[in-house]
């Protein structure tokens, strides 16, 4: 029994720690991105730079005016949106696999992107304009989630 828990209690540091790994890996990759661009700014700088807005100072701060406001005029707006993007793809792919119960299932696979695709055709070779801009875009959402609600009754 106890050989048990202790297989258990191992299994849960591995969890734990591969989860902060991946977590430092992420904010790694965050810095690094901010920094990346037409004008170069080193991560402690870019970290620095977050620092120094909440009042810790003991990092290198950007050398230039040009590149603090460029972090946080362009750089940072942009990571952080590119960050919750795929954190939304992420659960979107979650749930999609658990609501079809099918570890393999992507949009792909279940037909979500042909619906679109007929719906974005459909909008665009007989010219519609009902949505002004957004007519495409509409069309291609609900014939993607008609596709979804055929395939999810379907399955059940």
């Amino acid at each position: 029994m106890r050989s048990t828990s202790s297989a258990a209690g191992s299994h849960r540091a591995r969890q734990i720690s591969l989860f902060a790994g991946l977590a430092a890996a992420l904010l790694v990759s965050l810095l690094i991105s901010a920094g990346t661009g037409q004008l170069a700014i080193p991560p402690l700088e870019v970290l620095g730079s977050l620092l120094n807005r909440i009042g810790i100072t003991w990092l290198p701060f950007p050398e230039t005016q040009v590149a603090d406001t460029t972090l946080w005029a362009i750089r940072f707006p942009r990571v952080i949106m590119a960050a919750l993007v795929g954190a939304g793809l992420a659960i979107s792919g979650l749930l999609m696999q658990a609501i079809f119960g099918n570890p393999l299932a992507e949009p792909g696979v279940i037909g979500i992107s042909s619906g679109a695709a007929v719906g974005a055709g459909l909008s665009i070779v007989f010219g519609l304009t009902l949505f002004g801009q957004w007519t495409t875009a509409v069309f291609a959402f609900a014939t993607g989630l008609i596709a979804t609600l055929l395939v999810y009754f379907m399955s059940r």
